[in-house]
C-alpha cells in the first residue's frame, strides 16, 4: 500500500471519530456503521437473505463482507473479531468503489485494498493518540481490554506505537489534536 492510501485510511478513521463525537473506548463501531447508512446482518440470523441474494459462498470463505449497503458478518466469531470485521467493511464502504463486493479475508496478505480497510479498522478501534496518551505503547493486553479488540490486533498496534516511541517520531496530526480534546476526560480518567 502506498503512503497516500495509508494517509487516506487514517484520515477517514479520524473523520468518523470526529463526526460521531466518539470520546471513549471501546468505540461503538456498530453505531458508526449504522450512522453511515449500513445495515448489519449476521450470518446465522439472515441465512435466508444471504441465500436469496446468492451470497452463501462468501459466508463460508470470510469473516464478513460488504454487499451494497449491507455488512454481513460471521457472528460465530469472537466479539472482538466481529468488531474488527465491521470496522474493516466500513473501511471498504468509505474508501472503495461501492459497486463491487468486498470480503474480509485475513489470509489476503499484500492486497492494498484489504490493507487500507485494515488500517482504517485499526485506527478507528484503537486510535494511536489515545493509546499514546495513556502510556500503553508496550502493553498489548491493556490495549486489547480497553479497545475490545483481539490480542493479536492489540499486539500489532503496540508494535507500531513502540516503533514510533523508539524513533521519537510520533507527531499527532491536526485531526488527532482535535480528537485529543474529544477524548480528554476519558484520557484523564484512564491515564497510568
Amino acid at each position: 500500500m502506498d503512503y497516500v492510501d495509508y494517509e487516506r485510511a487514517s484520515e477517514e478513521a479520524f473523520r468518523m471519530l470526529i463526526k460521531y463525537r466518539i470520546c471513549q473506548l471501546p468505540v461503538k463501531i456498530s453505531a458508526i456503521c449504522r450512522g453511515e447508512g449500513l445495515k448489519l446482518l449476521s450470518y446465522s440470523r439472515h441465512r435466508e437473505a444471504i441465500r436469496a441474494l446468492g451470497l452463501g459462498e462468501h459466508c463460508q470463505e470470510n469473516e464478513g463482507f460488504l454487499y451494497r449497503n449491507t455488512i454481513f458478518y460471521n457472528d460465530a466469531c469472537s466479539l472482538q473479531c466481529q468488531r474488527f470485521t465491521l470496522a474493516h467493511e466500513l473501511g471498504h464502504h468509505l474508501l472503495h468503489n461501492r459497486s463491487r463486493l468486498y470480503k474480509r479475508d485475513p489470509a489476503a496478505q499484500g492486497d492494498p485494498v484489504e490493507a487500507a480497510a485494515n488500517i482504517l479498522a485499526s485506527r478507528i478501534l484503537a486510535p494511536s493518540f489515545v493509546l499514546w496518551e495513556l502510556g500503553l505503547t508496550d502493553r498489548p493486553e491493556e490495549i486489547a481490554r480497553l479497545c475490545d479488540i483481539s490480542l493479536s490486533s492489540a499486539r500489532r498496534r503496540a508494535r507500531r506505537l513502540e516503533s514510533l516511541r523508539q524513533g521519537g517520531s510520533y507527531r499527532p496530526t491536526p485531526q488527532e489534536r482535535a480528537l485529543r480534546e474529544q477524548f480528554d476526560a476519558y484520557i484523564c480518567r484512564h491515564r497510568h
